[in-house]
């Protein structure tokens, strides 16, 4: 099997997805444990890694373009908009008022998630880490996130690889 060095102790290891163990590692590695990282991506995850290097529990939401196209292509006239940041959420016309509801909706959501996180897992100095597309937005705007780490997933590949190449001399080989 392939080494990790984190122990998925969830109920349903084999569950868990690949991405999540990958954010995982990297966090892990880099910044020690207890960690929590949080990847905004498709879907906004958030995986708690303990101080022994286990991966022990996870809160999964839609990501914020999911939540963006849901309003578009599920409602009779709500546009498709740019994914940014309004100058301010109480907008004035339809495109910011979305724009105010996806952002300033993402970082409430994580705001509670996280002070919820620490508070459920006796962690309440839990190192958070962020990364995927629209972290750096959301990291920008709340202290809950301690570091933004736009490379935390290929950082986790990376790690992985120099752990497992040994082990398995074929990793190297390439063929098409």
């Amino acid at each position: 099997g392939l080494k990790t060095g984190i122990k998925v102790r969830t109920e349903n290891p084999k569950e868990v997805g690949p991405d999540l163990i990958v954010d995982s590692v990297a966090a892990y590695e880099l910044y020690g444990g207890p960690v929590l990282s949080v990847d905004f991506g498709t879907a906004t995850t958030y995986i708690l890694v303990n101080e022994k290097g286990e991966l022990c529990a996870g809160v999964l939401c839609p990501g914020i373009r999911i939540s963006a196209r849901a309003m578009w292509q599920d409602t009779a006239r709500l546009p498709e908009v740019e994914i940014k940041k309004p100058a301010s959420i109480l907008a004035k016309e339809t495109i910011t008022s979305i724009q105010a509801g996806l952002v300033y909706g993402q970082i409430g959501q994580s705001k509670y998630i996280i002070n919820e996180i620490k508070r459920e897992s006796g962690y309440p100095n839990l190192k958070v880490v962020a990364t995927g597309g629209l972290g750096r937005l959301v990291s920008a705007e709340t202290k809950e996130i301690d570091i933004y780490n736009p490379t935390l997933t290929l950082t986790g590949l990376l790690l992985l690889y120099r752990k497992n190449r040994k082990s398995n001399p074929r990793i190297d080989e390439y063929e098409e």
